[in-house]
């Protein structure tokens, strides 16, 4: 994760090509800086950036901001994060565009501003964060005080962010069209949206498709589809796909002539990964799960128990429950 802030840090926020150049003369008096922060020396890194910072080096402004949001070499303050993005924002680095657009929405260092916010989403969007489009999008639905045109213009950057590979945006857009709140329900919108915000690393998404696969909704009923994606979902530790996925691998198991213990300790695994959490549906777990317990053969649970006892503390920092 440090590495993957590193980077962003330093490459993946230079400015437009326009101004590239200037970002390389930025980069030149940070470089020892840098170093020491992929070595994890943060303080040092930090006393290094702040004399360039201070005389107008955007990088070096952005790089304070990240100290100061992340808790790289100090105690979290936001507010003080947000005056370096503001900062390097100024300075066209374009991410800190972003961060400062949502300190102005978020009302961090000041009352909330949407209009400022809109200003800086767009900034960042047309300097080449396309996440930014959708952010600028959800500020006009939620101030649109139900104006069509505001909506429309908000679901259309929201559109363009998903198209250039957000999954934020591909999952707000496919939840708005599978509530039916804001925008008709299309179903099979939804789920096309939901398939965009790659589920095999966004669970959310995966959970939805989960459940259209499970009620035929928008698409052809499938008990083996909706169960693959449960177990997306669940192996990224959602607990609210473990008992619904449990339930599916039980039905399997009565239901089908082949892979009957597969499907048995698939079941066993997922109820009590649920039975473990302080989950909604207590009555309809615990009718399933003594089901499933009696059934499973007693020479298979101490293999399995392991494996619902890592996934649990891997996911959930609590303790599988004994039976």
């Amino acid at each position: 994760m440090r590495i993957v802030f590193l980077l962003m840090a330093y490459w993946a926020i230079l400015p437009s090509t326009s101004v590239n150049a200037k970002t390389e003369d930025w980069a030149a008096p940070l470089l020892k800086a840098i170093e020491l922060q992929s070595k994890g020396e943060y303080v040092r890194a930090y006393e290094l950036m702040r004399e360039p910072a201070n005389k107008g080096n955007g990088l070096a402004q952005f790089n304070l901001a990240l100290h100061h949001d992340l808790g790289w070499s100090r105690k979290r303050n936001q507010a003080n994060a947000c005056l370096w993005y503001e900062r390097a924002a100024k300075n066209n680095m374009p991410l800190a565009m972003q961060k400062y657009a949502d300190c102005l929405n978020e009302g961090i260092t000041a009352p909330s501003d949407g209009d400022v916010a809109l200003y800086w989403y767009q900034m960042a969007f047309q300097n080449g964060i396309y996440e930014s489009a959708c952010s600028a999008g959800k500020l006009l639905i939620e101030n649109s005080k139900d104006s069509r045109k505001d909506i429309e213009q908000g679901l259309d950057l929201c559109r363009i962010s998903a198209e250039k590979g957000s999954i934020e945006a591909a999952l707000f857009l496919g939840e708005l069209y599978y509530s039916d709140e804001i925008v008709d329900r299309n179903p099979i919108l939804a789920i096309k949206l939901f398939q965009l915000a790659s589920p095999d690393k966004q669970p959310t998404a995966a959970l939805y498709i989960a459940k259209m696969f499970d009620e035929g909704d928008g698409v052809q009923q499938d008990v083996k589809q909706a169960a693959y994606w449960y177990e997306i979902a669940a192996a990224q530790g959602l607990g609210e796909a473990y008992l619904p996925l449990a339930a599916l691998y039980w039905e399997l198991y009565t239901t089908s002539q082949q892979e009957n213990e597969r499907f048995l300790a698939k079941s066993y695994l997922w109820i009590n990964a649920s039975a473990a959490l302080d989950l909604p549906d207590k009555n309809d777990e615990a009718a399933i799960r003594s089901y499933i317990i009696n059934e499973t053969p007693p020479h298979w649970k101490e293999e399995l128990d392991i494996l619902v006892s890592t996934h649990v503390q891997n996911h959930h920092n609590a303790k599988a429950k004994k039976h």
